[in-house]
């Protein structure tokens, strides 16, 4: 047995197709399916149900793949314990991130003053319940993340962050600013607004992440708290799209402080925290337990706290 056969079963397991894994392996699919038949015969079981479509894995092959991947786990994290024991800065960190982590590059920029030989994958285009299965599978090897429900599984480390709360932007060039600028507390990074002074915005564009997304749910919270209902004229995907679209003096938006507090100063538009009807996300490092976490991995989480 060896890792290759591991994750040639794992590929067509996840794929339920012997000719996608094909694909995404860059194998011909003859040879994938004649590689699978022949590790079944060494085993004496039939990992894969072949008449179910699409491919399902059999009873044994439930068994193979649970126990394919702690194999494969447990040899990362061999490789990192001996990394870790020698001199070498030479590695690779996989961090899953929310979209919205703004947060995200000024930890690079003090990670890579300590481990300037790194190179670092930040996936962040996938949801967290997807996030927390490649955290699983040992595909990454810490997550950034708002705290769900799904996160009280007993098998995950949740080591709390900070708070992120929202920021109302406006573009600097609307009106409005001035009547939201007399009525703040002042010193202060961004100045506070009451909830009821959302009032003032009712006839102003406004950008929004689209439905599905938790945030716009939280968004919609508060409004409805304020008791009114948003001027909505463009939706976007992303937090990043909104705060663009801002700059730009389109409209209006509300999004993650994270978003933009650790980036430049954006000239272009006004910020205002919210004092009332909501409170923020708490944001957490989250890793498997009982797992391996690599000295990397540990100043980035060290980082993260000290932002």
């Amino acid at each position: 047995m060896n890792t290759r056969q591991l994750h040639y079963v794992i590929k067509v397991a996840e794929e339920r197709s012997f000719s996608v894994a094909a694909k995404k392996l860059y194998i011909a699919q003859p040879s994938l399916s004649q590689f699978i038949s022949k590790v079944e015969k060494e085993l004496g079981y039939e990992l894969f149900d072949r008449m179910a479509t699409p491919l399902k894995l059999t009873a044994a092959g439930e068994v193979y793949i649970k126990t394919a991947q702690e194999i494969l786990n447990l040899e990362q994290a061999m490789e990192n314990r001996l990394r870790d024991m020698g001199k070498s800065q030479y590695g690779k960190l996989t961090v899953g991130v929310s979209p919205y982590s703004g947060l995200i590059p000024s930890v690079l920029k003090r990670f890579f003053d300590v481990f300037p030989n790194y190179k670092v994958d930040i996936q962040d285009s996938v949801g967290t319940t997807e996030r927390l299965r490649l955290l699983e599978k040992g595909e990454l090897d810490l997550c950034i993340q708002p705290i769900f429900d799904t996160l009280s599984n007993s098998k995950f480390v949740v080591d709390e962050i900070m708070t992120d709360n929202l920021l109302l932007v406006v573009p600097a060039e609307y009106p409005i600013n001035s009547e939201l600028m007399c009525q703040n507390d002042g010193g202060l990074p961004y100045p506070m607004i009451d909830l009821h002074m959302l009032d003032l915005l009712r006839d102003v564009p406004f950008v929004m992440v689209n439905d599905e997304k938790h945030l716009r749910k939280n968004v919609n919270s508060l409004f409805e708290q304020a008791g009114i209902e948003p001027r909505i004229q463009v939706v976007c995907h992303k937090s990043e799209g909104c705060l663009a679209m801002a700059t730009a003096g389109i409209g209006a938006t509300i999004v993650q402080l994270s978003l933009i507090k650790y980036r430049e100063p954006q000239p272009e538009v006004k910020c205002y925290l919210i004092r009332q009807g909501y409170v923020g996300n708490k944001i957490a490092a989250v890793y498997i337990r009982n797992r391996y976490i690599s000295k990397a991995a540990q100043a980035f989480i060290k980082i993260l706290k000290t932002l």
